[in-house]
Formats: C-alpha cells, structure tokens, sequence
C-alpha cells in the first residue's frame, strides 16, 4: 500500500442508475438530489486512475491511494480527524482510453481518460451530469448546460496543475463566479464550519437577498443567524417560493417551508413527514447516534413522552412557582446598577441552569454542567466550544457517565418527582440503551435551557432596543402575559425543525421524493405578513402573539412550554418592580448556529427605579 506523491482530484456528480423512475425525472431537472459522487484520483507515480464512489459524503477528503489487486484501487478518508477505509461501492475498470464507472453490476458512466487530462469540460459521457466544476466536492448550481465545466490548466501532470498537491493532501478550493466556499464539514447538529461570502450587513443582505438567483439561496447558511441578515432571504422565499428546494450544499440536498401555514401542515402530517430520522437539517453520524423521543414517531414518541410529562402537569407548576420566584429575586437583588454586565451569563444562563438542576434534581453546585452539555450538544468545532468533534463527544460521554450515576441511585424511587427518577421508575424508558438515554437527556437538558435562556436574552434585546415598549408595559403590568408570548415569537429561539418524507407526496404543488429532507423554519413562520401584521416589528400587546410556532405544533408541540412561559413571566413581573429603565448598549453577539437562534453576549445597563 504505497501513498501517491502527487495528486490531482477531479469531482463530478452523476445520477444513480439503480434509481426509481421519479428520482431519475427529479434528478434530470435538479441534477444535484439523488446522485453519486465520483472522484477522480490520478497519481504521478501510477499511470492509471484510483477512484471511488461515495454517496453518502459530499465532503470525502483524500488522505492516500492505495494500490489493490487487479489493478483496482482504493482510497481513504479523513472525517473527524480519524482515517478509515472507504469501502468501495463502485468498481472502475480501465479500458483503452476509457475508464467505465460500475455500480451493482450496471455500467452507467464512461469516462475518457485522456480527456480528463486534457480537458475536464468535454470529458464525461453518459446520464445526465450534475454539471459544472466546482471544486472537489462542490457543483456549480449556476452551470446547467450538460457539460462538466473545469478551471484552466487542470490538463496534463504539471506541477503547475491547479489540482495537484505534492503530498496527496486535500487540493485547495477553486474558485468559479458562483462559489460560496465553505471549508472544513459538517457537525452532528445544525451548524456549520468555514466561510460564508454572504453579506453581513443588513443593507447589502437586503439587496443580494433581490439581486441573487432563487434557486441558489440556502437559507442553512450559518453567517445568516449569527450576522442576524436572515430576514430578507427568508421574506424572498415567502413571497415566491414557499416550499423551496436547495440542491445541495454543506448540509446535502434539502426543502425549506417557509410559510406559517404550510409548516403547522407538515407538523400535522407526521404520517407522511417523519421525525424518526433527526430533527434538525444535518444527519447524526452513524457511529454516534443518540435517538429521543422529539426524533420518533407514535407509537413510540408517545410512551416515552408520557413518562417525563407529569413534570409539567399544572400541580407540579404551582409548586415550581415560588422556587423560580426565589431564584429571580436572588439573581436580580445581586446585580450592579448603572454598570454594563452581560445578561446572558449573569441572568439568562443562571436562571436557567438553576431550573434545569431542580427538574433533575441534579447538584446545585455542578449546575453548570448543564449549561455546558446543552452548549456541546447543540455546536462543534466550529462555534470554538470544543477543539473538536473527539473532545465534544467525550463530553457528551461525561454527561452520559454522571447521569447514569444518578438514574442507579433512584430506581425504585417511587417519590421522585424529578426527571431522572422519573425515567427510572417508566416502563419503557427505565432499560433504555445508554446512547438512547444520552439522547433524551439531551432532549431534555437543551429543551429546558435553549427556549428559556434565549427569549430571556431576546426580550431584553427587545424592550432595550423599543423603550417606548418599556414604557407601556411600566404603565400597564397586565401586558407581561401577552408580551411573554411576543418575545416567544420574535425570538423564535430554536430556528427549524426538520422532517423527513417517508413516500413520494406532492405538496403545495412541488413533488417531494421519499427519504428528502424537509425543514420547518419555524424563524419564518414566525415572521408571516399572512398571519401577522408588522412581523418584524416587537409589539407587546399583539392580538395573536400566542399563535406563534415557536413551540411547534401537534403531536411534537414542546412539553414544557408552560414552564417556559412562567419563567419569562416571573422574571419580567421582578424587572418592572426593580428598574425604572433598561439599556442594551451594546451589539450583542449571536450563536454561531442555524439551528439555536441565541446569543453568547448582550451588554446591559440597569437604572433603579
């Protein structure tokens, strides 16, 4: 097994032969869903092509070429910073000057090899080609006139070759009029790593969001949250493109609902759009899956949610109440007046972590464990929480550990209000695997910190960017339920959720495939001019404030959405009996997610009353 001392890469998308006549109709019109990719290896020192098919990763990174028999041969991938073996799922048999692509035995891609050399634009022949050359592992979406586009001077072995590397490491991108380059690979969640050409400020975000193509927005776009610039892409689609497909990108192809009206419909259709995948845009990595009851569907969903929901039955609320009372006291009595603080750490995290440890009964002086799993479990390496992904999952791994600690000193315990015993003592929760524990741990840690923590966050960004809000609610208390609602809305702290077609199904006059990934954006729903008026304005007496689909809808509607609404409540009704005045006086600095819509830091001053 002998490394190649030079490489060049050549990366093309074809469709799958053994497809069903619809996806190959879908795939002919939207080269890019329900293809394969093939990538080219020629190596300096091996006169023939190495080759692979992947189709599962669009990110596959050439690590070395190794020689097999029969002069086969077979590459390796770098995910994670780990090395393994791609299984070969495609043999390439060379012949004459043809190279001749064969999957289960159907021959559907020959290949010249000399004109690869010579010429990438002319050199594939066969179904149709996800067309134009992107780079390794990306397709221009703006090339679509059926040849394989390629930069100049990729011909020949030429040290000057703009896809060769002297090491067989990865070749830089290339660039093309239509590259949005992004390095580096997907998480386990609904983030992103690398760089985003998407404008940052409002104004040019309002402008490229009219200029650019509409089938090459992808609203997943990391930058879009964290720069706060979303909004008139997601307006864009509303008005002409509600259910809108995007061809592929970091998170592979995928729809996006974007009307409020069409998202409560696909939450209600859960025979057809199926959680049991995952929730969010971005698939878990097989090797570390952790299932949860939010990413099932009934019958399952149901018993498991049955046994964790006496804790947010009304008795169990009017016994939280004076706690969280207590807490907001404390926290608020402490802070300084007419000093900047951070009101994320100070208020948002520790009332939350606070909550989460009586829930689960956890140590009151590790709570901020809690706080930290939730972080780790919702971003990777790329939001600079953890190095990388070996280090977030042996923290996820830490949590599993302590908690399984816990759950075997509460069997039996048949008093135990809190979460984990109540996992211990349920029927079909109580010999769950450890990985399927961990994940409805997760479920539960992050449902009861992200929702809370950042409409807490959101609402002092609110009413300290609308003082005359400020004022109304001073002069009237009475609005602090509604407005609780509001800040639900505006806020929208969890972006999306995803679904995932289980048949063939034609919706709102689009034909969706089986197995296509379909994701609710709740942030949009959130903001339609149909159902709301003025939505992107902050009222705290809006009529139907409490429409919102922040909590989702149906069978998945979030369960502790009461507890929520009582937290941000209580807070509030303390706020207004201490501070005459709030200022935001800074900009605050968001989540680097498309799927927690947060913030990290949100500077404040507090004046007393």
């Amino acid at each position: 097994m002998g490394a190649a001392a030079g490489l060049q890469v050549h990366a093309f998308d074809v469709e799958q032969p053994h497809a069903s006549p619809a996806a190959r109709r879908r795939h002919r019109r939207r080269p890019h869903q329900g293809g394969v990719r093939i990538e080219l290896f020629f190596a300096d020192d091996l006169d023939e092509p190495a080759g692979y098919i992947c189709e599962r990763s669009r990110r596959a990174v050439p690590a070395e070429v190794a020689k097999l028999p029969r002069g086969g041969y077979r590459s390796a991938m770098r995910i994670d910073g780990y090395e393994r073996p791609l299984d070969p799922v495609a043999r390439l048999e060379t012949s004459g000057d043809g190279i001749t692509v064969d999957h289960d035995g159907a021959s559907y891609c020959r290949i010249r090899r000399t004109a690869v050399r010579a010429d990438p634009r002319t050199a594939v022949r066969g179904y149709r080609m996800g067309v134009g050359f992107h780079g390794p592992g990306r397709i221009c979406p703006e090339r679509r006139d059926g040849i394989v586009r390629g930069p100049p001077g990729v011909g020949g072995r030429s040290s000057e070759s703009a896809l060769r590397t002297d090491s067989g490491a990865p070749p830089p991108a290339l660039k093309c009029p239509h590259d949005r380059t992004r390095s580096g690979s997907t998480t386990d969640r609904g983030t992103m790593s690398g760089t985003s050409t998407y404008p940052d400020s409002p104004g040019e975000a309002r402008r490229h969001a009219r200029e650019m193509p509409l089938d090459a927005i992808d609203v997943s776009d990391w930058s879009l949250f964290q720069n706060d610039t979303l909004w008139p892409y997601f307006e864009r689609l509303r008005s002409e493109d509600p259910v809108h497909f995007h061809p592929g990108g970091w998170a592979g192809p995928y729809w996006s609902v974007t009307r409020f009206h069409d998202i409560k419909a696909v939450e209600a259709g859960h025979d057809v759009f199926s959680s049991r995948i995952n929730i969010s845009i971005v698939d878990q990595p097989e090797d570390f899956q952790t299932p949860s009851f939010i990413a099932m569907d009934p019958p399952e969903h149901d018993a498991q949610r049955k046994v964790v929901n006496p804790v947010v039955w009304p008795r169990n609320l009017m016994r939280l109440e004076p706690i969280i009372r207590e807490n907001v006291v404390e926290i608020l009595d402490g802070l300084p007046i007419r000093e900047t603080l951070d009101w994320v750490d100070t208020v948002s995290i520790e009332l939350t972590t606070r909550m989460l440890a009586t829930l689960f009964d956890f140590p009151f002086e590790q709570r901020r464990k809690l706080t930290r799993w939730s972080d780790v479990a919702t971003g990777g390496p790329e939001t600079g929480l953890v190095e990388d992904q070996a280090q977030r999952r042996a923290e996820l791994r830490e949590c599993l550990e302590v908690f399984t600690e816990l759950r075997s000193r509460r069997i039996g315990n048949a008093d135990g209000f809190d979460l984990i015993s109540m996992l211990a003592r349920g029927e079909v929760t109580r010999d769950m695997p450890p990985m399927e524990f961990l994940g409805n741990l997760l479920l539960l840690i992050v449902g009861g910190n992200d929702t809370t923590r950042n409409s807490i966050s959101g609402g002092m960004l609110a009413l300290g960017r609308s003082p005359d809000q400020y004022d109304r609610l001073r002069r009237n208390p009475a609005l602090i339920g509604n407005m609780v609602a509001e800040i639900i809305r505006w806020q929208t702290p969890l972006a999306h959720m995803r679904r995932t077609a289980v048949k063939d199904v034609e919706f709102r006059g689009r034909k969706i495939g089986k197995g296509d990934k379909v994701v609710l954006w709740y942030v949009s729903g959130n903001r339609d001019g149909d159902v709301f008026d003025r939505p992107d304005e902050f009222v705290i007496d809006r009529p139907n404030a409490r429409q919102h689909l922040s909590f989702g809808y149906g069978i998945h509607r979030c369960m502790g959405s009461r507890l929520a609404e009582m937290q941000l409540r209580i807070l509030w009704e303390e706020i207004l009996a201490r501070f005459h005045a709030i200022e935001v006086v800074g900009a605050p600095k968001r989540t680097r997610s498309n799927f927690v819509r947060g913030y990290t830091e949100l500077p404040v001053v507090l004046h007393r009353r």
